[in-house]
């Protein structure tokens, strides 16, 4: 899945959104309010709610924080090998 980097968020795609029923999007904060978010729906094949992407804000990114390695932490446990490569990536370039 696709890594995006924008003015405010580093964006990670988790699933495609095309795999979600359209408009059952819900954006949660984790954190802090307005920061770091998740942004979850309601996957067309099983009914259930699923993450489908981090919107992880640049404000939140500092590399000595300890709540950066643990918000990094957290989305890694829903990526493929191949997606964290991604995220690292995206990472060192914003660090």
């Amino acid at each position: 899945m696709p890594v995006d980097i924008t003015n405010k968020y580093l964006r990670i795609r988790v699933k495609n959104p095309s795999a979600f029923k359209p408009s059952s999007f819900r954006t949660h904060d984790i954190g802090r309010k307005g920061h770091s978010m998740r942004i979850a729906g309601i996957q067309r094949s099983s009914g259930k709610w699923a993450t489908q992407s981090w919107l992880i804000s640049k404000k939140d990114l500092k590399e000595d924080d300890p709540r950066t390695f643990q918000l990094v932490s957290k989305i890694r446990l829903d990526l493929s090998e191949k997606d964290k490569k991604s995220v690292e990536k995206a990472l060192r370039k914003l660090m």
